[in-house]
């Protein structure tokens, strides 16, 4: 597949500039550009899933943090190639182009904003459950001023 990937590329006339196609679907992207080169379809994109046996082509905009193509990574790839790539495979764990591209970051404030909403989400329960409080303490309050009356 990566064969036939790269040859489709290189009979675009944009060639790797070429846009992503702009499909009416994920699953079949099929469009009046496909015969801009004599091999259809240029996918950026080809997810696979397991559990239904299908293939999509997604259109999705650049992720700001992505560990192929954001600006840093692309910046560190042109100042020196061998560099980027030997620093990549010696991080074991991955997290050299995760710190790059800026997803180890990401990561953490989105975290971080969870753990916000997890905090709002207990002050929520918590003004929930004193509001219960306070109308069990008022029907108490006026069961007795109701036994005063008597």
């Amino acid at each position: 597949m990566a064969v036939e990937l790269m040859v489709s590329i290189l009979h675009r006339p944009e060639g790797v500039e070429a846009p992503a196609p702009a499909g009416t679907s994920v699953f079949s992207p099929t469009t009046a550009d496909s015969a801009a080169s004599p091999l259809g379809v240029v996918p950026h994109q080809i997810r696979g899933s397991l559990v239904s046996y299908t293939m999509m082509t997604p259109t999705v905009p650049a992720f700001k943090c992505c560990t192929g193509c954001s600006a840093p990574v692309v910046e560190a790839y042109m100042k020196d190639r061998v560099e980027l790539v030997l620093r990549t495979c010696q991080s074991a764990d991955g997290s050299y182009l995760e710190d790059l591209s800026g997803l180890t970051a990401f990561r953490a404030e989105a975290a971080e904003k969870m753990d916000d909403m997890d905090a709002w989400d207990d002050d929520v329960e918590e003004d929930v459950e004193l509001d219960r409080e306070g109308q069990e303490e008022e029907k108490e309050r006026r069961g007795v001023e109701k036994e005063d009356e008597h």
